[in-house]
């Protein structure tokens, strides 16, 4: 018995529940945990590359500078998202990205001290 898309959604999404608020556009609580989920599962990605790329032997011939390498670059990516919540709500009126930036400080804090620790025990 194959299951549709419409009773998946259905499963997930309870009816009456939206996203987005009719009136202003703004995310709503329900659309906000949502989109907290997905990033935290998307910002779990590069870690998760590394440690598969470091079980399965696909980090190259150097796979100390490819973790370093890695982790550094993540760092600077969630450093420039940190900071560009301020200017998204400033220029664009965008006031839900706000609520994001303590987990996006988090991961770059997180990314930044798998990068120094890398950095630390592997090359000095």
């Amino acid at each position: 018995m194959a299951i549709r898309s419409s009773e998946l959604t259905s499963s997930l999404i309870p009816t009456g529940v939206s996203f987005f608020n009719p009136n202003s556009g703004a995310l709503t609580e329900f659309g906000l945990r949502w989109v907290k989920r997905l990033f935290f599962i998307a910002a779990c990605g590069p870690a998760l590359q590394v440690l598969v790329g470091g079980i399965l032997g696909q980090l190259g011939a150097e796979p100390v500078d490819a973790v370093t390498r890695i982790t550094g670059v993540w760092t600077l990516n969630f450093l420039m998202l940190t900071l560009a919540v301020a200017p998204l709500r400033h220029y664009l009126g965008w006031f839900w990205p706000l609520r994001l930036r303590r987990m996006l400080g988090l991961f770059t804090f997180f990314y930044a001290s798998l990068h120094l620790a890398t950095y630390l025990v592997f090359e000095q």
